[in-house]
Parts: structure tokens; C-alpha cells; sequence
């Protein structure tokens, strides 16, 4: 009885993880004027896409090219196969031409344990992003934001959301710094 007490307990709780965040500080306010988000990789990064977008395509810290642009932009510049082999190279092409500052990447990892139908478990499922702003001219670094959390139960899609969140969060205080 005690161990099922210790499970439901310990299944209430949404465990939060690493949160760790860098600016370099040669940045600092260089008077950026438009960046742009490259669509993310990994397991669940249409949810964070469309989340991260939907955050800060409307600030008024700085123009934003959203992912949907871009991917619409590869299209219209019949890029996709160049795109598919070297991405880097293609967003950062698009980015000059559209007189970007800097690009945005994420990646996304999720572990979602498989469930057994014929046992009890508590599978912690954990989401991880990793997201960089990196200077169009240079390839540097400019900033860098890492967030995870893991949940016993709530669904993938929510995790993903409150990772996405706490990362926007970063970016925002990023895109106030260039200012």
C-alpha cells in the first residue's frame, strides 16, 4: 500500500529540469532589426514551431521571419532538395537575401515510454529543446537556450508547450539585449 501511496504521488508531481541560458554579451545592443526562425528538427517540433511562432512572430522587440515564411520561401526559390542535404547553407542564403540578421534553430528530442497493457509502471516521458541564435554574417553563437521537463502524467503536446514556453521566454530577454 505504501509503494502505490509513494507511485500516485510522485505521479502528481511534473518534474522540471535543466533550465540554463547564454547571451554573449558582444551582442549586446547591436540594433538587430530582423531575424528569422528556421523550422525546427526532433520529435514534436511541429507543436513547437507553431507555438515558438505564434510567441514571438507578433513582438515588437524585432521583425521576425517566421518558420511558415521560410519553409514558403524555399518553396517559391526551388530550394527544398538543396534544402534537404545542406539547411544550414540554404536558411542562411534566404536570411541575407531577406536581410536577416540573424536565424533561429531548434531541435527537439521527446522520450515517451511505451506503456505495457499488462503492467503497472511509472514511466517518467521527458521533452528536451535546444535552441540557438547564431549571427548570419559570422556563423557565431549569440545566444543559446536549453530547457527540459518530463511529466508522469500529462501528454507529450503539453510537455512540449511548457518547454517551448520557458524557451520563448529566454528569447524575448535575447531580443531585448540586441536592441
Amino acid at each position: 500500500m505504501k509503494k502505490i501511496l509513494i507511485g500516485l504521488l510522485i505521479s502528481l508531481v511534473t518534474l522540471s529540469g535543466c533550465a540554463n541560458l547564454n547571451f554573449n554579451q558582444r551582442y549586446q545592443s547591436v540594433g538587430w532589426q530582423k531575424i528569422m526562425i528556421a523550422p525546427f528538427s526532433g520529435d514534436g517540433a511541429k507543436v513547437s514551431e507553431q507555438y515558438f511562432e505564434h510567441q514571438l512572430a507578433t513582438t515588437n522587440l524585432i521583425e521576425v521571419i517566421p518558420p511558415s515564411t521560410v519553409l514558403q520561401l524555399i518553396k517559391e526559390n526551388e530550394l527544398g532538395e538543396q534544402f534537404k542535404s545542406d539547411p544550414q547553407q540554404v536558411l542562411i542564403k534566404l536570411a541575407k537575401e531577406n536581410a536577416a540578421n540573424g536565424i533561429i534553430f531548434a531541435e527537439l528530442k521527446a522520450n515517451v515510454p511505451r506503456r505495457s497493457s499488462n503492467s503497472v509502471s511509472f514511466n517518467v516521458m521527458s521533452v528536451s529543446i535546444y535552441a540557438k541564435l547564431v549571427d548570419v554574417e559570422t556563423g557565431a553563437i549569440v545566444a543559446s537556450s536549453l530547457h527540459d521537463s518530463g511529466s508522469m502524467l500529462s501528454d507529450v503536446d503539453s510537455v512540449t508547450e511548457s518547454v517551448t514556453d520557458d524557451t520563448v521566454d529566454d528569447f524575448k530577454q535575447y531580443l531585448q539585449m540586441l536592441k
